[in-house]
């Protein structure tokens, strides 16, 4: 069938205008989305996309990922919602358009789970560590992203220390640390998680990396404390 172009208005009286079927196609580094037989385009596989084809400005596409891949925004050829990579999952949907040269705008991403795209992620975990040990370092994984940030509250039952301490990769953090017979309030750009025993014996912790599943604390100790601290860890993204 050949191309019909119209130069004014189309009217349709009691009619439907049906589009093409939906064409499949299969995920690629730059994926042709444009050149479908079709405005409705699934992508299927799991390959990462860093761009879609070149066609003309104004071409539109919409459809719905079958599985798990990366988008990787781009501020020129692949701008997406919220700036900034998305981690598809089957059934979410999106809509784009080619603004020509080879560079695309998704104009709409819906998640099937219903959460918003560039919306906040968090993932609890827990874990010990025994004050007795070296200083040293201890990678927490499990979180299934790379947090940008995290709240730490890190327990001794047996003394009754306590020690709260807020993360970020950029702010640093602050802190507040509760011994049964003192009290010692600490910030630091660094960010340092306190806990105080009696004297100076005391197990001090920082993030020293956010990784790809969580984070590597680094721990100091000074003096000689003594029990496990028991310390629960959000990550949030």
């Amino acid at each position: 069938m050949g191309t019909t172009t119209l130069s004014g208005a189309l009217t349709l009286s009691g009619a439907a205008f049906n589009e093409a079927a939906t064409v499949v196609v299969a995920s690629a580094a730059s994926t042709p989305i444009g050149a479908a037989a079709s405005n409705n385009v699934d992508i299927s596989g799991t390959v990462t996309i860093t761009s879609f084809d070149t066609v003309a400005d104004g071409i539109n596409r919409k459809g719905r990922f079958t599985g798990a891949l990366t988008l990787t925004h781009n501020a020129t050829s692949l701008i997406l919602p919220g700036a900034a990579n998305i981690t598809t999952a089957a059934n979410d949907r999106y809509e784009a358009r080619s603004l020509g040269s080879g560079n695309w705008l998704v104009t709409k991403y819906e998640k099937a789970d219903g959460k918003a795209v560039g919306g906040v992620t968090t993932k609890a975990l827990g874990f010990t560590r025994d004050t007795a040990l070296a200083s040293g370092t201890q990678a927490v994984t499990g979180a299934g992203f790379k947090p940008s940030a995290a709240f730490v509250v890190a327990l001794q039952h047996q003394t009754r220390e306590m020690g709260l301490m807020f993360f970020d990769s950029t702010f640093g953090g602050s802190g507040y640390s509760d011994e049964s017979a003192s009290v010692v309030d600490s910030y630091s750009s660094k960010g340092t998680l306190y806990i105080q025993e009696a004297g100076a014996n005391r197990y001090e912790g920082t993030i020293s990396s956010w990784d790809n599943d969580g984070a590597t604390f680094s721990w100091t100790r000074i003096g000689a404390p003594t029990g496990t601290l028991e310390i629960t860890v959000l990550f949030i993204k």
